[in-house]
């Protein structure tokens, strides 16, 4: 077994290069998981990360001063002639026996600030629950950026709650 011992929190334990692309990459600990590196673009490739009392994966933070990466989470293609790709299925947390609670899957955006460098704040947008309903967020007003034809939201336009549906006239209230 291969053992690595560091010392701090943070060091990267283990570099590959590949000299005949020049890239280098890398792989360290931290007090609560491990980390993935591009050194030579000097940003995370990946962060897993645990405690107690949670779990997480990430892609993709840049190094300084840059935009957010794209980031993707994709199933294991098939290969061959005509083979059927599996389900990718995402699982919310399970309780145990009669337990009732919990087990939701929430999909969190980020909401604009104020000018500056302070990373934004996500909020729950839509959220799954255990027993398969949908809960949208209501919003105060109509989404105003970019909002193509077949868009949905569930939220306030000129006084009135409902579900609003985008055509290319505009936001149409679902009966």
């Amino acid at each position: 077994a291969l053992e690595v011992v560091g010392n701090a929190s943070g060091v990267r334990s283990i570099k590959m290069s590949r000299p005949s692309s020049g890239v280098t990459n890398s792989f360290g600990l931290t007090t609560d998981g491990f980390i993935f590196h591009n050194e030579t673009l000097g940003s995370r490739i990946a962060a897993l990360l645990g405690s107690a009392v949670y779990g997480e994966l990430s892609f993709s933070r840049a190094g300084s001063d840059h935009n957010g990466r794209q980031s993707v989470i994709r199933g294991g293609a098939a290969v061959g002639t005509d083979k059927d790709g599996a389900s990718f299925d995402i699982i919310g947390s399970a309780g145990t026996g009669g337990a009732t609670g919990g087990g939701a899957i929430n999909f969190k955006t980020p909401n604009a600030g104020a000018s500056g460098t302070t990373t934004q704040t996500e909020t729950t947008k839509l959220s799954v629950q255990r027993q398969g309903n949908l809960i949208l967020t209501e919003l105060s007003s109509a989404p105003t950026l970019n909002a193509p034809n077949g868009s949905i939201f569930y939220g306030v336009i000129g006084g009135v709650t409902n579900f609003w549906f985008y055509r290319t006239n505009g936001w149409v209230g679902l009966p």
